[in-house]
């Protein structure tokens, strides 16, 4: 019989606009990358468990340094 963690990859790459978009929240929280993504991926439990509409976006814009050096204006 198959274990449950024989089911979920060891290592899981990310695009890496999530990348920067999970290291950019991580800063603002000074908090770790781990920590962040393991905090995101437990608020998307909630929101799944809680019933709420869960939307892909397929690109939000962040706030983030590399924003700013273009001539974006923070919002």
């Amino acid at each position: 019989m198959a274990d449950k963690q024989d089911l979920a990859p060891e290592k899981v790459r990310l695009k890496d606009n999530y990348r920067e978009r999970i290291f950019a929240e991580s800063q603002q929280l000074g908090k770790s990358y781990l920590e962040t993504l393991y905090f995101i991926v437990d608020c998307y439990f909630v929101f799944i468990k809680a019933g709420l509409p869960v939307q892909q976006i397929a690109s939000t814009p962040i706030n983030t340094e590399s924003n700013n050096l273009r001539g974006d204006k923070m919002v």
